[in-house]
């Protein structure tokens, strides 16, 4: 478990994450189309077992999905869903 050159968080071989927030023990995951089965909100298999991984290991994992972070129409939206979802006060 560490960190890549490339700022991934290893967290199984051949898995990463998008976003690690190490002093938090935070893990982020954009979760993009792919990361659903078709036509549905609810993730593959992959992308919970590294999610549930993570919080064995002691991380807080967060999953941003593609269709929560569409329907925002702004950059004020986009800010306050992260701070939101990441629990960061102003």
């Amino acid at each position: 478990m560490g960190l890549s050159p490339e700022n991934e968080f290893e967290i199984a071989p051949a898995t990463s994450v998008d976003l690690v927030l190490e002093k938090q023990r935070k893990i982020v995951e954009v979760d993009g189309k792919t990361h659903f089965f078709l036509n549905s909100t609810r993730r593959h298999g992959l992308y919970r077992f590294r999610e549930r991984l993570a919080e064995r290991l002691g991380w807080e994992a967060l999953c941003i999905p593609h269709f929560e972070w569409e329907e925002l129409e702004n950059l004020e939206q986009q800010q306050k869903y992260l701070r939101d979802k990441l629990r960061i006060d102003d």
